[in-house]
C-alpha cells in the first residue's frame, strides 16, 4: 500500500496499463474515485478494407479505424485475414497504420481480406470482407 499526501493534485506512477485501479482520497471526507485502465479486447472492428494497387503478388489494403470507444485501449497493431475460398492465412502489420502492403500472393488466384484490431490484450473482431479480388497471371498493375 502507498500513502500519498496531496494538495489538490497527485500523480500516481503505480499504476499498470490495462488494470482496473481504485484511488481512495482522504481529505476531511472520504472521496473515491476510479480510474480504469483497459483490460479486454477491442469490441468493435475496423472498416472494410479497400483493396488497391492490385499486382501478381501483393495488394495495398486500406481501411477506417475501430471507433474510439470500441478499442478498449491503445490499438498497437492489426491482423489481416485473407483467403482464396481453399485457405484463409493471417498477417500480422506490426503497426497500428490502417494501410498495408500484403505480399506472398499467388498469381492469377482470387483472395478476399478483412482486418481485425490488436491492443496489449488480445485481437477483437474481424471486419467484414472485402470485394473478392483476382491478382493477375503477370506483374501488370491493375488498380
Amino acid at each position: 500500500m502507498h500513502i500519498y499526501t496531496c494538495k489538490q493534485t497527485c500523480t500516481h506512477t503505480y499504476i499498470h496499463t490495462y488494470t482496473h485501479t481504485y484511488i481512495h482520497t482522504y481529505i476531511h471526507t472520504l472521496t473515491e474515485c476510479s480510474i480504469c485502465s483497459f483490460s479486454s479486447a477491442p469490441t468493435g472492428s475496423p472498416g472494410i478494407p479497400t483493396v488497391n494497387q492490385i499486382m501478381s503478388t501483393n495488394v495495398t489494403l486500406m481501411w477506417t479505424e475501430i471507433l474510439i470507444s470500441e478499442r478498449n485501449g491503445v490499438i498497437i497493431g492489426y491482423l489481416i485475414r485473407y483467403g482464396n475460398g481453399a485457405t484463409t492465412q493471417t498477417r500480422d502489420t506490426g503497426s497500428n497504420t490502417t494501410t498495408f502492403v500484403l505480399t506472398g500472393l499467388n498469381p492469377f488466384t482470387h483472395y478476399s481480406f478483412g482486418v481485425a484490431g490488436r491492443n496489449s490484450a488480445n485481437t477483437g473482431p474481424f471486419s467484414g470482407d472485402s470485394r473478392i479480388i483476382r491478382t493477375p497471371e503477370d506483374s501488370k498493375n491493375y488498380s
